[in-house]
């Protein structure tokens, strides 16, 4: 089994922790519409965030590539 090493560049999340989350759409026509959202880290997986969004009630998987530490 090949072991994983962390690199300076990758972020560490904690439980309890609070982090931005960027998002976006772009239709057909070429329009972007992008997203700027802020969360609480519920679960930490090896490639994705267990997350409350805006202090809702309600969980969401955000892909850690999209998300930056508070």
């Amino acid at each position: 089994m090949k072991k994983r090493t962390k690199t300076n560049d990758t972020p560490e999340y904690s439980v309890d922790d609070r982090v931005i989350i960027f998002g976006g759409v772009v239709d057909t026509n070429g329009l972007l519409e992008s997203t700027i959202q802020t969360g609480e880290i519920i679960e930490v997986g090896d490639c994705d965030l267990l997350v409350s969004v805006n202090s809702s009630t309600t969980y969401q998987i955000i892909p850690k590539s999209v998300c930056i530490p508070m």
